[in-house]
C-alpha cells in the first residue's frame, strides 16, 4: 500500500506518542487554516498583487488549469522567497508535545509539496512522519479523505483540520481536533466525530466581520457635520438628511479601506504588539472573507455617493484613490504620510460640504489642515516612543527612525500653534461678522484651543497618548468638556 502513495511521501524522521495520553495512533495535521493561521495560497496571491501586479493575468491562466497548478505557480513565483506563513501557536504546542512523547506526526495539505517540507523542517519532524503536499498535476485537498483511510486504515489515526472538506476525514478518524473553525463547522465536525477536541475556535463570521469594520472609527465621520454647523445651517432638515447619508457612505468607505489596509499590512501587523489582535492578523478573519467584505462595503459606499451628487462622489473617489496610494506607497515615505493622514480628515470636512451644498470657508480648511497635521505627528511620535521603549530603531513599513522624534515633535507642535493662529485670524476677519453678532467673544476660543494642543502634546511626550489621537480625543472627558465650552462660546457670540 505504501508503494501506491510513494509519489506523495517525503520521509523525515520521528517516532510515536499520543494526542490524549491514551492513543499511540499517528497524528495527521493539515496546514492551511490549521497549522498556518491563514491560507498560504491566498497570502501568496496577496504578495503577487503587491510585488508583481502585472502577473495577475498569468495567475488567471493557471487558475483555468485548476487550483493545484495555481497554488504551485504562486508558490514558485513569490512563496518560495517569503518566510514561512505564520504558525498557529496552539497547534505548534500540541505537535511539539506529542513529538516529545515520541508520537508520529504527519503533515497533509493542499499546499505545494515544497511548502509542506519547509513546515516539517521548521517543526523538527523526522523520518517516520510522512509529508503529503500538492504538485501541479495533483491536488491533495480533493484526494486526502480517501488516501488517508487507505494508508492508515479507518479509525486508526487522529486528524487536525479546520474546514468543510475535512468533515469526511473527521468522520473516519479515531479522534483529533477541529482547529480555527467557525461554529457551523465545529458543530458538524463534532456530529461527525464526538471525540474531537476544539482548538482556537472562531466566532461567527458576523462577529469577526464587525470587528474588521473598525466601527469605532466611524465616529471620525462626525467631521462631515462641521460645515453644517460652521455655516449655522443646523435647522435645515434636507441638509441633515444629506449629511447623514454622507456619513453612512464614508463609514462604509472607510471600513472598506481599513480592510484593504489590513490585507496590505498583514505581515507587519502580525509582528505589532497591538495590531496583531486585529481579526485579519490573528486569523479570525480569512483573506477571501475580508476581500469579499471590502468589495461589498465599497459598492454600498459608492452607491450612496451616486445619490448625493457628483461633488460628493468626487470626494469619495478621491478619498479611495488617496487611501490606495497611501497604503501602497505614501505611508512609507517620511513626511508624505503625515500630509496624507491630515488630508484624510480634511477631506471628510469637504465631503460634508459637498453633501450639504455648503462651500467650506478657507478659514475652516486652513484650521483643519494644521490641527490634523499636528494630530498626525502625535500619532507618529507615539509610535516612535513605543519603539524607543522596546529598544528598536526603525518603524516597520514606515519611513521613520527613533532619531526622527525631535523633528516630528517640532513639526507637530508648530502645526498645533499655527492652527490656533488661523482661528485667531478668523476671529479678526470680516467674514466672522456675517455669522456672529458679537464676534469679539470668539477670542475666548483661542485659550481653549491652545490648552487642548498643549495638553495633547504633553500627554504624548509623557507616553500617555495611544497611537490614535483622534480616538483619544473622542474618548477623553477633558476634550469633551472643552468642546462644550467651544459650543457655549459660539452660542454666546451668535446672540
Amino acid at each position: 500500500m505504501e508503494a501506491r502513495f510513494k509519489h506523495l511521501i517525503l520521509d523525515l524522521s520521528y517516532s510515536s506518542g499520543n494526542f490524549d495520553n491514551m492513543s499511540r495512533q499517528p497524528l495527521v495535521v493539515d496546514l492551511d487554516g490549521t497549522l498556518f493561521l491563514g491560507d498560504s495560497a491566498w497570502e501568496n496571491l496577496r504578495t503577487l498583487l503587491l510585488k508583481k501586479p502585472m502577473k495577475i493575468f498569468r495567475a488567471i491562466f493557471y487558475l483555468c488549469r485548476g487550483r493545484a497548478p495555481l497554488k504551485c505557480w504562486l508558490y514558485n513565483e513569490v512563496g518560495a522567497e517569503r518566510e514561512l506563513p505564520a504558525l498557529r501557536a496552539g497547534v505548534v504546542k500540541i505537535i511539539q508535545k506529542e513529538k516529545a512523547r515520541g508520537r508520529v506526526v504527519h503533515l497533509v495539505s493542499g499546499a505545494p509539496q515544497p511548502l509542506v517540507n519547509r513546515a516539517a523542517r521548521r517543526l523538527g519532524l523526522n523520518s517516520k512522519g510522512r509529508l503529503w503536499g500538492s504538485s501541479p498535476d495533483r491536488n491533495v485537498t480533493t484526494t486526502k479523505p480517501g488516501f488517508l483511510n487507505e494508508y492508515f486504515g479507518r479509525g486508526k489515526y487522529d486528524y487536525m483540520g479546520d474546514r468543510q472538506v475535512d468533515l469526511p476525514i473527521f468522520a473516519n478518524s479515531r479522534g483529533g481536533a477541529v482547529v480555527g473553525a467557525r461554529p457551523g463547522i465545529v458543530k458538524r465536525a463534532m456530529q461527525a466525530n464526538p471525540r474531537l477536541k476544539i482548538v482556537d475556535p472562531l466566532p461567527p463570521f458576523r462577529v469577526s466581520a464587525w470587528k474588521g469594520l473598525r466601527t469605532h472609527q466611524w465616529i471620525k465621520n462626525l467631521l462631515l457635520l462641521v460645515p453644517l454647523f460652521s455655516a449655522h445651517a443646523w435647522d435645515q432638515a434636507d441638509r441633515w438628511l444629506a449629511v447623514i447619508a454622507g456619513m453612512a457612505a464614508f463609514s462604509f468607505l472607510s471600513s472598506g479601506v481599513y480592510l484593504l489596509n489590513d490585507m496590505h499590512d498583514l505581515e507587519t501587523d502580525r509582528g505589532h504588539p497591538v495590531k496583531k489582535a486585529r481579526p485579519l492578523a490573528s486569523g479570525e478573519l480569512k483573506l477571501p472573507e475580508a476581500l469579499g467584505l471590502a468589495v461589498f462595503l465599497l459598492g454600498v459606499a459608492f452607491g450612496l455617493a451616486c445619490l448625493l451628487g457628483p461633488s460628493f462622489f468626487g470626494c469619495a473617489t478621491f478619498y479611495l484613490s488617496m487611501a490606495v496610494l497611501y497604503n501602497l506607497w505614501a505611508k512609507s515615505q517620511a513626511g508624505l504620510d503625515l500630509i496624507g493622514l491630515a488630508s484624510f480628515y480634511t477631506l471628510r470636512i469637504l465631503a460634508g460640504g459637498a453633501a450639504t451644498g455648503i462651500i467650506c470657508s478657507p478659514w475652516l480648511l486652513g484650521y483643519a489642515i494644521f490641527i490634523f497635521l499636528s494630530l498626525a505627528c502625535i500619532k507618529r511620535v507615539s509610535e516612535l516612543l513605543r519603539l524607543k521603549r522596546e529598544k528598536r530603531s526603525y518603524a516597520g513599513g514606515r519611513g521613520y527612525a527613533v532619531g526622527d522624534l525631535e523633528a516630528i515633535t517640532s513639526i507637530g507642535i508648530a502645526s498645533g500653534v499655527v492652527s490656533v493662529l488661523v482661528a485667531a485670524l478668523y476671529v479678526n476677519s470680516a467674514d466672522v461678522r456675517i455669522l456672529y453678532a458679537q464676534p469679539q467673544i470668539l477670542w475666548l476660543l483661542c485659550p481653549i484651543l491652545f490648552y487642548w494642543v498643549i495638553r495633547a502634546w504633553l500627554r504624548t511626550l509623557r507616553g500617555q497618548m495611544p497611537e490614535d489621537p483622534v480616538l483619544f480625543a473622542l474618548k477623553d472627558r477633558v476634550s469633551w468638556l472643552l468642546l462644550v465650552l467651544v459650543l457655549m462660546v459660539g452660542a454666546w457670540a451668535s446672540r
